[in-house]
C-alpha cells in the first residue's frame, strides 16, 4: 500500500498509473509477438497450423483448406534441408499397396521389368506429406533404377508438399521424385499436359474425400497408360460405423477444429462414451483406439473425426464406381477376407452364394462386418494389363511361365514361419487376425518344408525339384513310391496340391507374391504389422534385386 501526503499524491498516482499502463502494453506486445513467431516457426517445420492455434470458431470450407491447416499424414520428424543428412533419420514405413513386387504380381502377373528401355512412370496422386512417395522412391533407389523410373508427387496442399519435399531431401531421395501442386479433380487434359501419362498410379486415402469419386477415377484413367494399373483405397462403411457416428455426434455439438475443440474431442471420446457406443462394441479394438486418442497428433484426430468430407463405401459400391469410370477391378486386398469360404464351411450356405467377384466380395463383407478399408488394384477395362498372377490359365491349364516364377515372401521371415508351422498341430490351419476376427487358413502338411525353400531366388521349378527329392515328415520316409513317396508327384500335382494350397492361404493374406526375377532382402526398413501371429518377428523387406534386362 502506498501513502500519499502534502498534495503530491495525485501527481505520483498519475505517474504510477502511466508506468503500469506502459508496462502492461509492452508485456502484451511481447507475448503476441512470441506467439506469432512460434506459430510461424511451427508452420515452417510443417508441424503446426493457424487453425490449430486459433482462438476463433473456424470451419473448413474445402478439403484443401483442411490439409493446408493439418497436413496429413502427420510425421514425427519434419526434417529441413539444412539438417546434416544422416543425423535425423526417420523409419521407412512399408505398407500395401505400393510395394513394387506386389504391384507387379497383381497388375502384370509378376512379369513387368520396371527398368526396360521405355522407362517406368509412377504417379502418387494425393501424396500428402510423402509416406507412399518415400516408400516407392526408396525401392527405386535400392534397385538402382533412378535412370529409368520417374516418380511424380501430386497434392493440392502446399503445406503437405513442403513437408514431403523436406522429408525426401532429408533421406537423400530428391533425385527420384518431382513435385507438382494440383488436384485430381482438375481438367484431365490440362493435368495430362502438365504431368504426362503413367504406368502406375497410387491413390490412397483421397477418393473418399471427393464429392464425385467416379470423376476422380475417370481423371486418373486419362493419366494411365493402356497397360498400366492403379492402387486405390476407399474407407469401408460397415467397419467404420463407429467413426461416422462420432463424426455426426461432434457436428451436433458444433465442435470446431481448433486447439480447444480437438482437446475436447480427445477427452469426450476417451471418457464420455457409454459401453454400448459403436466405437466401444469391440473391447479389443476400443482399447487400442482409446490409447491412440491421446497419442495421435491433431491432424490424425481431425482427419478421422472432424474432416471436411469423408464418405465410406461398401465393396459393391466400389465395384460400381470403378465400372462407371471405365475401369475393372483386378484384385481386392487381402484376397482371403473377400472370400466367403474364409468364414463359411457349410456346403448348403456356400451353394447359395453368388459366383461373380462383386457378389462374393459383397457377401463376405456383409458377413464379416469389420472391413475398415477397401484396398484394390484396378486397370482400364479395355486395356492390356494382364492382371494378377495365377498358377493356372483358365483355358490352357498350367500357365506357360509358372515354372520360372519365383515365390517372394512379403515382409516375413521364412525360417521363423517354417519353424512355427512345424510345431503347430496338423489341421489347425494358419492363424490370422483381421480386425479382431481370428480366422484359420488351410495349409498343407508339408507347409513348413515348402516355406523354407522360398527364399526369393528359387523358381517354382527349383522348389518342386527340391521338394520331391527330399524326405519331409517321417511318415513319408518309407513310402511305397520310393524313398519319400514323392517321386511320382508331377509338377502339376505339386501346384494343385501342397503348393497351391499354401499359395492360396499366404497370398490370401497378401504375404506371398510371384516375380520373374529374384529379389534382394534389406534389413534396415520398418514394416509395421508384418505378421499377425503372437511373437512372430517383423522381418526385413525385399525389393527387386536390381534393374534387369
Amino acid at each position: 500500500m502506498f501513502v500519499f501526503v502534502n498534495g503530491e499524491g495525485y501527481k505520483i498516482r498519475f505517474k504510477m498509473k502511466l508506468l503500469f499502463a506502459v508496462f502492461f502494453a509492452m508485456l502484451f506486445i511481447v507475448v503476441v509477438v512470441r506467439r506469432v513467431d512460434g506459430n510461424e516457426k511451427e508452420n515452417d517445420k510443417g508441424g503446426g497450423s493457424s487453425l490449430e492455434n486459433s482462438v476463433f470458431d473456424v470451419r473448413f470450407k474445402s478439403v484443401r483448406e483442411q490439409y493446408e491447416a493439418f497436413p496429413y499424414p502427420p510425421t514425427t520428424l519434419h526434417p529441413t534441408p539444412s539438417n546434416a543428412r544422416g543425423k535425423r533419420r526417420e523409419a521407412i514405413v512399408l505398407q500395401s499397396p505400393s510395394h513394387l513386387t506386389e504391384i507387379n504380381h497383381y497388375i502384370w502377373k509378376g512379369r513387368r521389368n520396371f527398368c526396360d528401355k521405355g522407362g517406368f512412370r509412377i504417379l502418387v496422386a494425393g501424396g500428402g506429406t510423402g509416406e507412399k512417395t518415400i516408400q516407392l522412391a526408396t525401392q527405386v533407389r535400392d534397385m538402382k533404377g533412378e535412370s529409368v523410373v520417374d516418380i511424380v508427387h501430386l497434392d493440392l496442399s502446399t503445406a503437405s508438399i513442403a513437408i514431403a519435399k523436406n522429408r525426401v531431401e532429408s533421406l537423400g531421395l530428391e533425385r527420384y521424385v518431382r513435385f507438382f501442386h494440383g488436384s485430381i479433380t482438375e481438367d484431365a487434359r490440362n493435368l495430362k499436359e502438365k504431368i504426362g501419362v503413367f504406368d502406375y498410379i497410387d491413390c490412397l486415402g483421397v477418393l473418399h474425400h471427393l464429392e464425385n469419386p467416379s470423376l476422380g477415377i475417370e481423371n486418373l484413367k486419362e493419366l494411365l497408360s493402356d497397360d498400366g494399373g492403379m492402387g486405390l483405397m476407399f474407407y469401408g462403411s460397415l467397419g467404420r460405423r463407429g467413426i461416422y457416428d462420432m463424426q455426426r455426434l461432434l457436428k451436433l455439438m458444433d465442435v470446431p477444429p481448433t486447439n480447444k475443440g480437438i482437446k475436447f474431442v480427445r477427452e469426450f471420446v476417451s471418457h464420455g462414451l457409454p459401453p454400448t457406443n459403436w466405437l466401444r462394441n469391440d473391447p479389443q479394438r476400443w482399447q487400442s483406439f482409446n490409447r491412440s486418442m491421446h497419442a495421435s497428433k491433431d491432424a490424425q484426430i481431425v482427419d478421422m473425426l472432424m474432416p471436411f468430407r469423408d464418405v465410406a463405401y461398401r465393396v459393391d459400391q466400389v465395384f460400381d464406381m470403378v465400372k462407371a469410370a471405365g475401369m475393372k477391378v483386378l484384385q481386392l486386398l487381402q484376397p482371403a477376407i473377400y472370400r466367403p469360404e474364409t468364414y463359411v464351411r457349410d456346403p448348403d450356405v456356400l451353394s447359395r452364394i453368388p459366383t461373380d467377384p462383386k457378389g462374393r466380395a459383397s457377401f463376405a463383407e456383409l458377413l464379416a462386418g469389420n472391413m475398415y478399408h477397401h484396398f484394390l488394384y484396378v486397370a482400364k477395362r479395355d486395356g492390356s494389363a494382364p492382371g494378377p498372377f495365377q498358377l493356372f490359365d483358365r483355358d490352357a491349364g498350367v500357365a506357360d511361365d509358372v515354372e520360372s516364377a519365383i515365390p517372394v515372401p512379403h515382409i516375413f521371415d521364412t525360417t521363423e514361419l517354417s519353424s512355427a508351422l512345424a510345431k503347430w498341430p496338423e489341421g489347425t490351419g494358419l492363424p490370422w487376425s483381421h480386425r479382431s476376427l481370428q480366422i484359420h487358413l488351410p495349409i498343407p502338411r508339408d507347409a513348413a518344408e515348402i516355406v523354407l525353400l522360398m527364399d526369393g531366388r528359387r523358381t517354382l521349378a527349383e522348389i518342386y525339384e527340391a521338394f520331391i527329392s527330399s524326405c519331409g515328415s517321417t511318415e513319408e520316409a518309407e513310402g511305397e513310391h520310393g524313398v519319400c513317396g514323392r517321386e511320382s508327384m508331377s509338377f502339376k500335382m505339386f501346384l494343385l496340391g501342397p503348393f497351391g494350397q499354401l499359395f492360396d492361404s499366404l497370398n490370401g493374406i497378401n504375404k506371398l507374391h510371384m516375380a520373374q526375377a529374384p529379389v534382394q532382402y534389406l534389413h534396415d526398413r520398418y514394416a509395421p504389422w508384418a505378421w499377425k501371429i503372437p511373437g512372430f518377428p517383423k522381418n526385413p523387406y525385399h525389393s527387386p534385386a536390381r534393374c534387369y534386362v
